[in-house]
């Protein structure tokens, strides 16, 4: 008895992915799978039963074979029923360069940091200094970049640094000594007014014949400060 036709819709072809075997139980006829007809490339069978694809050049491929399309970013393998093709991904760059020869992804690049290699990498968005020829005791000064140029620095770079802090010590010392200064004002102002003669206010409770204001003497009947007074009681 004939093997029956495998019939598949439309747009679908019919792909050997298994030969007759009557040794085996249930295998006497090949086994047909429908596939897409965009899918299946050319497939040469041979007279050994392997299964051929072609690739994009058209060269045929043996089947589990595996090549690289010609842009080296795209992987294939030839597999029952046609070649299979899986693209390379590549991971996202903020400061992405070309791909070096051979290769499919960009490079990443870095941006442009502070250096004082002189040598430095045109990677690096700053100017390379090969011909500057200082020799400077506390290095090359930093634009606002970030990037060295030919110009010696006039101090350490820690001391840049500090600079803003040193400022803000010296206005804490200033405002502490202003305060220390109120203080001891305050303080001498205080004990000065409680040796002074009392007021007319410490006496408003009572009559005003009790009470009178005379000058202050201090020896020889002389007054000790122009319009010192104090008040005594009657």
């Amino acid at each position: 008895m004939p093997c029956p036709r495998h019939k598949c819709q439309a747009g679908q072809k019919a792909v050997q992915v298994r030969d007759a075997d009557p040794e085996r139980p249930g295998s006497c006829c090949p086994l047909y799978e429908c596939r897409s007809q965009e899918d299946v490339i050319m497939m040469i069978p041979e007279d050994s039963g392997n299964v051929h694809c072609r690739d994009e050049s058209g060269h045929p491929r043996e089947l589990g074979e595996h090549w690289q399309s010609d842009d080296f970013c795209t992987n294939c393998t030839c597999e029952v029923g046609g070649p299979h093709c899986q693209s390379v991904m590549c991971r996202g760059c903020d400061h992405p360069l070309p791909p070096a020869a051979g290769e499919c992804c960009p490079r990443c690049g870095s941006p442009p940091v502070a250096t004082s290699d002189r040598n430095a990498s045109l990677d690096t968005g700053c100017r390379a200094l090969r011909d500057c020829k200082l020799r400077c005791e506390f290095g090359l000064d930093v634009d606002r970049d970030g990037c060295t140029f030919c110009r010696c620095r006039n101090r350490p770079q820690a001391a840049d640094e500090s600079r803003g802090w040193g400022t803000i010590q010296i206005v804490l010392v200033v405002v502490l000594a202003l305060l220390c200064v109120l203080l001891m004002v305050h303080l001498v102002h205080s004990r000065f007014r409680a040796r002074l003669a009392p007021s007319e206010a410490d006496f408003a409770g009572y009559p005003q014949q009790y009470y009178k204001c005379v000058p202050v003497y201090e020896g020889h009947h002389v007054p000790v400060l122009r319009h010192a007074e104090k008040i005594v009681s009657l």
